[in-house]
């Protein structure tokens, strides 16, 4: 029998020698994007305005925010509209502080460029556009360093168990990247139905050549001490200390496409919206973007090594070295949710125009179908029936007031507040906020400029090991833009 279990035991460290472990324990996979994840729509002016402008509307933004608008453009227009992001995220970790820390990161982007032409047919108005739009980026980057413990159980044979404890303590470094946006082209149209109702669709083509794809980075590296006591009948009978440094690279990329038939509904992104002035003060404006499914690309591959030394013998040393393993690489659907919404602007004169906009997301339908079937919530990355997820209601409140002088050319004032939630895996996620902005516009151009602040406290969870914390967002926005009338 002594003999018998000898033999066991030589067959584990055997094992043990030619399968070193690797730690694993990266950090929680968050699925938020770096802004707003909700479809709201582009712009200096509209940012301007907190976001109140699905009443308003009358910019070649419309197309993004309520096509039904783009009937208000009476010129043939070119526009083009820049963006800065500035993110922060605060996170208190207590079991491990190493990894507390101020985290952020600067983005430059093209948020928008379009042309657009009215005209005339059959008595009847109507306008077409052409555009290119950032809906959401996926830009981010964390450095987690902290100290790191573990404990596995192995049970090696059965009867008198024989047990293998593993304790494994150390340094680690935990680095993930992400880079990516989704980028859309998107022509557009709108006709006047009566003198003061008029309807417009927007068709959102995806493709990763127009920018639609991401990338996910993990690095971990870990230097450590793994200490290894094997138990028969709970008496200690092999025992060593292993100086363990280890490095390992995952990848993961995404690349996104919709149908490039607009008539194929269930894989085409649309707005539809109209704008209806009811009098000469008010307008009601609504727009809805339904659910569609689009083709995803998922490749998953990673590359790792480690260095093993008995601190007893130092001539017991292994190395070991796994090339890259794509792990998987293949074609998965993204479900993504519909959203709808109501503005209702006010034009209390030429000079002064306010609007309340009310906006909903259903979050609870954001999936992802694996080429196996399997359907998982884009919010909290389990199984579509094991999460709660609660749609978002957007609330904006904005207002406009324009300074003009000697009808030469307007200096515009804006404002606004609004409420902003991110889904989570039950209640949302609260965010506020406040913008402000200006600029000038003559017969012949417009230039716009508007800072925004986003800040949500007690938000994002994220988890390290064992421990879960929430951490504190701020986000600064400008945007500036320039439209160019022929």
């Amino acid at each position: 029998m002594k003999c018998r279990y000898t033999i066991i035991v030589l067959i584990y460290i055997m094992i043990v020698a030619v399968c070193p472990r690797h730690v694993s324990g990266q950090a929680y996979q968050e699925v938020h994007v770096s802004g707003s994840p909700n479809p709201v729509g582009a712009g200096a002016r509209a940012l301007g305005m907190g976001g109140a402008f699905i009443g308003v509307a009358d910019d070649a933004t419309a197309a993004s925010w309520n096509p039904g608008g783009l009937i208000q453009l009476e010129t043939p227009e070119i526009s083009l509209v820049l963006s800065y992001d500035k993110l922060y995220e605060k996170r208190s970790f207590k079991v491990n502080p190493g990894a507390s820390g101020n985290y952020s990161i600067d983005l430059y982007d093209l948020n928008y460029m379009s042309m657009a032409y009215p005209f005339t047919f059959r008595d009847l108005n109507m306008i077409v556009s052409l555009n290119y739009q950032t809906m959401y980026n996926f830009n981010k980057e964390h450095n987690y360093n902290y100290n790191y413990q573990s404990h596995d159980t192995i049970v090696i044979a059965p009867g008198p168990p024989m047990i293998s404890n593993l304790d494994e303590s150390g340094q680690r470094q935990t680095i993930e990247t992400m880079d990516g946006y989704l980028k859309a082209l998107s022509p557009a149209m709108a006709i006047q139905v009566t003198s003061g109702f008029s309807l417009g669709i927007a068709w959102n083509f995806f493709h990763p050549d127009l920018g639609s794809k991401w990338k996910k980075e993990t690095f971990d590296i870990f230097e450590g001490v793994l200490n290894e006591v094997i138990t028969f009948g709970g008496v200690p009978i092999i025992s060593n200390s292993y100086s363990i440094s280890s490095q390992y690279r995952g990848t993961y990329d995404y690349t996104f496409q919709t149908s490039s038939n607009p008539f194929n509904f269930d894989e085409s992104s649309y707005n539809i919206g109209f704008l209806w002035h009811i009098n000469s003060y008010f307008t009601l404006g609504g727009v809805y973007k339904p659910g569609y499914t689009a083709k995803v690309h998922f490749k998953e591959g990673y590359e790792r090594s480690q260095d093993r030394v008995n601190l007893a013998d130092p001539n017991d040393v292994l190395h070991e070295t796994t090339t890259w393993i794509v792990i998987t690489d293949e074609e998965q659907e993204m479900v993504m949710p519909a959203s709808y919404g109501l503005g209702l602007s006010c034009r209390f004169s030429d000079q002064f125009t306010m609007d309340l906009d009310i906006y909903r997301t259903d979050w609870q339908d954001f999936l992802l179908r694996q080429a196996n079937g399997w359907e998982l919530s884009m919010i909290t990355g389990r199984d579509k029936a094991l999460t709660d997820t609660k749609p978002t209601y957007q609330v904006r409140l904005g207002g406009e007031y324009l300074y003009l002088y000697k009808y030469k050319y307007a200096i515009p004032f804006r404002a606004g507040i609004f409420y902003d939630p991110e889904p989570t895996e039950k209640n949302p996620d609260d965010f506020f906020g406040f913008s402000i902005g200006s600029g000038i516009a003559t017969n012949k151009f417009a230039f716009d400029i508007a800072y925004q602040y986003r800040w949500g406290n007690d938000v994002r969870k994220v988890q390290l090991g064992t421990e879960e914390i929430f951490q504190d967002v701020k986000q600064h926005t400008i945007y500036a833009s320039i439209i160019y009338y022929f």
